[in-house]
């Protein structure tokens, strides 16, 4: 049954990651508690389907609040899909969209692509790099070892990032086969992706605590007591960094106190 072929190939992809990755895995988070203790901010960045692991990091139940998600329309799929596959191919745009984004140097920027080829991601991270960010690649090497770039200069993520985290998804992303059927189904990215963000954020819950500091985690707005518990964290995480663009009117919120209801999932 296909659907057990789907579950055993993203269990044995889930094992390689806890066996291969986790020491990057912990990085990532100690470098984004000593980010957020300096004020900072971690920045999510992605194009194509890439983009839902952007957002899975932002304003999300269990999540962390200190996200600024960079999220391009044009780079994404719900308006003009294959018009998104030329737009994340296209050279100069990631410094243009880079330039609207409160980054400092003290802060922690996440680029997800599964390929890591395309320019429009590679040059987000040579801009961030550029400003004094640490950079966080989550990537297939594998794929990126079987394709071309499509760098002017020939580079792919893995080769302008701090720290590489491997999805360990196969060339392509899709996983099984069926007869007669000339193309593999099912993708693995964005199901890895997702437990690398949440093992990663749980990561940063635990840096904080080991300080003895509440880390600011925000609270899902279906259970009773989210109100006053959000607006607490947003208030106070406000007076600790006066960059929150992320939840500005610019994301559809008037201000950090009307911005208590946290989606989860089931919206």
């Amino acid at each position: 049954m296909s659907y057990r072929q789907y579950y055993e190939a993203v269990t044995e992809i889930l094992e390689s990651v806890l066996n291969e990755e986790g020491e990057s895995i912990q990085q990532s988070g100690q470098w984004c508690v000593e980010s957020i203790l300096q004020g900072g901010l971690l920045h999510v960045f992605g194009t194509g389907h890439s983009h839902m692991l952007a957002e899975e990091m932002f304003f999300r139940a269990g999540g962390l609040l200190p996200v600024n998600p960079i999220l391009e329309s044009s780079l994404m799929l719900h308006i003009d899909a294959p018009k998104s596959s030329r737009m994340e191919r296209l050279t100069g745009l990631a410094e243009v969209l880079i330039e609207g984004q409160p980054v400092k140097a003290k802060d922690i920027m996440f680029i997800f692509s599964n390929s890591g080829r395309n320019a429009v991601s590679i040059e987000m991270a040579l801009e961030a790099r550029k400003r004094g960010l640490k950079v966080i690649g989550i990537t297939s090497v594998a794929h990126t070892n079987a394709v071309n770039s499509r760098h002017p200069e020939n580079l792919k993520l893995y080769d302008v990032v701090d720290l590489v985290i491997d999805n360990h998804g196969v060339s392509g992303d899709a996983v099984i086969s069926l007869s007669d059927l000339p193309v593999k189904v099912a993708a693995t990215s964005s199901v890895i992706g997702t437990f690398i963000v949440q093992a990663i954020v749980a990561e940063v819950a635990t840096g904080f605590i080991k300080l003895g500091v509440q880390p600011p985690i925000i609270m899902s707005g279906n259970l009773d007591g989210s109100k006053e518990y959000n607006e607490k964290l947003f208030a106070s995480y406000r007076d600790q960094v006066g960059e929150l663009r992320m939840l500005s009117s610019s994301h559809g919120y008037a201000s950090l106190e009307g911005a208590s209801t946290v989606r989860d999932g089931d919206e």
